[in-house]
């Protein structure tokens, strides 16, 4: 059974059996062995209140109400190659990026001893209202007699 979290309305959904639950309530009453995978981010034309809120507090609120509750947990954290840019500049892209960055020290710093923490990098994750040239977007509309050019990607 898979739940979601629904950060606007703090509820979770279970996609097996369709009923959604106050998030404190059911962490004190599901079986407590939890894996959570956080796909929570903002960007773009959101305020940096709005942006520091749902990919720092928001999951970290989540987290530390899991570390409560759970006997064991894995938290997986789905981070940005965004993040990428200050290790090589020196100074973050932008104010997603330094959220990001900040959240994976924070895990890497908060693991307790029930709850193992991995955070993955990927390059791109696709969303409701991605941009239809991108490629994912493009791979999901393609008709089968559509042909890719691929090319380097520019800088």
């Amino acid at each position: 059974n898979i739940f979601i979290y629904d950060r606007d309305k703090h509820y979770v959904k279970s996609t097996k059996d369709n009923y959604f639950v106050e998030f404190r309530k059911f962490l004190t009453t599901q079986t407590m062995e939890l894996v959570v995978v956080n796909l929570l981010a903002i960007w773009g034309n959101y305020s940096n209140d709005e942006m520091f809120k749902a990919n720092f507090e928001v999951p970290n609120a989540i987290r530390n109400e899991v570390m409560k509750h759970a006997e064991k947990s894995v938290w997986i954290q789905i981070s940005s190659y965004f993040q990428f840019y200050e290790m090589i500049f020196g100074i973050d892209k932008d104010y997603y990026s330094f959220c990001k960055r900040m959240f994976s020290e924070h895990i890497k710093h908060s693991t307790t001893p029930n709850m193992k923490s991995l955070d993955l990098y990927l390059p791109h994750v696709y969303g409701h209202g991605d941009k239809k040239d991108r490629i994912i977007p493009t791979l999901l509309n393609a008709r089968e007699d559509l042909v890719l050019e691929l090319s380097a990607a520019s800088t």
